[in-house]
């Protein structure tokens, strides 16, 4: 089993000869098995996993744990003392919210939901404790019945899991939170846009802009070109010029094209794909760049050179929009990839399975995400 890069390792004792801290569980390696095992999940112990300073077993399954006051670990929140244990507390609702990875603000909101709810808590169920069988593990526990009552989306079909009716509709909720300011007070066009026939499934409160620059004064002030503007615009590059980057080739062209226009060759209802028309044909000749990745080159410099006119960029803030126009020196069209434009995807989405225990609930949490 393999952690992702960022996991902090600490001494084990007892039958663990090592702990590992992925930021939403504890793992222990057994010392005669070398097996990894899911010792605890911090939030569900109360503790936030991201700002745990360090960490010290008793050898007898509980654990001293000092948590610092922000994700760099500086200053001392508080000294701990961890048993797990099992089992609910008389009264209290508890919500299972399952994922493949815990975002560090999901799970710092998450600490604070549940400080302020004595009467409902969200425990987390934490797949990434599988491994390579994380999506597997989640996806037998779905069809068996063990539906989770949330679920946060990163890395999941959330479509697919809509069409089978799995997931529950959150407008009306945001249609009758008051508080909130319904739909007017969101980016309306984004919900919009996650919307499925009118439904939506998925809340988020950010988003990533997946698109491509130029000087308005290349090509012109219109988001959006087809195909034949686009090869009239490379034939006319200087010499030394580069398109969206420098180390862009063959494999990376034709993926960036066919992720975000695969709609246009996905029947998802039917669940069937087409690869041989004519706008297909029209994305291979788009792909005609070097075989081979090529030299990693400063972005920034090409920019300022005049060697790089088209750059492939992810938008996530405004200050991203403030920074490029600097560097060009001149207003810029967000022209996006040659016949599918820019695409969008959500940051830390959040659904509510239609089988959700306690589903007001669900929402009070579920509101901050989505605001």
């Amino acid at each position: 089993m393999s952690f992702q890069s960022t996991a902090t390792l600490y001494p084990g004792a007892g039958e663990f000869d090592l702990l590992a801290n992925t930021g939403a569980s504890l793992m222990g390696r057994g010392a005669e098995t070398g097996e990894w095992s899911l010792l605890l999940t911090w939030i569900n112990c109360g503790v936030d996993g991201n700002r745990v300073r360090s960490l010290l077993p008793d050898g007898e399954g509980g654990f001293t744990v000092v948590t610092g006051t922000g994700y760099e670990g500086r200053g001392v929140n508080a000294v701990i003392s961890l048993r797990p244990g099992t089992g609910e507390a008389p009264g209290v609702q508890t919500l299972a919210l399952a994922c493949l990875s815990l975002d560090a603000d999901i799970a710092s909101e998450l600490v604070r939901f549940n400080r302020m709810n004595e009467g409902v808590q969200i425990e987390v169920l934490d797949y990434s404790a599988y491994g390579d069988a994380a999506f597997t593990t989640l996806t037998a526990d779905i069809i068996s019945g063990r539906l989770p009552d949330t679920l946060c989306t990163e890395g999941l079909p959330t479509r697919s899991y809509a069409k089978c009716g799995l997931l529950e509709d959150l407008w009306p909720y945001i249609d009758a939170d008051k508080e909130l300011g319904g739909r007017e007070a969101l980016v309306e066009p984004l919900f919009e846009a996650l919307s499925q026939g009118g439904a939506l499934y998925e809340i988020a409160p950010g988003f990533t802009i997946y698109t491509a620059v130029a000087p308005a004064s290349i090509v012109g002030d219109e988001p959006g070109w087809t195909l034949a503007e686009f090869e009239d615009f490379r034939s006319r590059l200087p010499e030394g010029a580069y398109v969206f980057d420098s180390w862009w080739y063959r494999g990376v062209a034709l993926n960036s094209v066919v992720c975000e226009s695969i709609d246009r060759f996905m029947d998802w209802d039917r669940g069937v794909c087409s690869f041989d028309s004519p706008e297909f044909a029209e994305l291979l000749r788009f792909a005609a760049f070097p075989a081979e990745r090529g030299e990693f080159l400063d972005e920034h410099e090409l920019i300022l050179s005049g060697r790089l006119p088209l750059y492939s960029t992810t938008v996530i803030s405004v200050s991203d929009v403030q920074l490029l126009t600097a560097l060009y020196g001149e207003p810029l069209t967000f022209i996006g990839a040659p016949g599918s434009g820019s695409a969008f995807q959500c940051r830390n989405g959040l659904a509510m399975s239609g089988a959700c225990r306690d589903k007001e609930a669900a929402w009070r949490f579920w509101r901050a995400r989505a605001a």
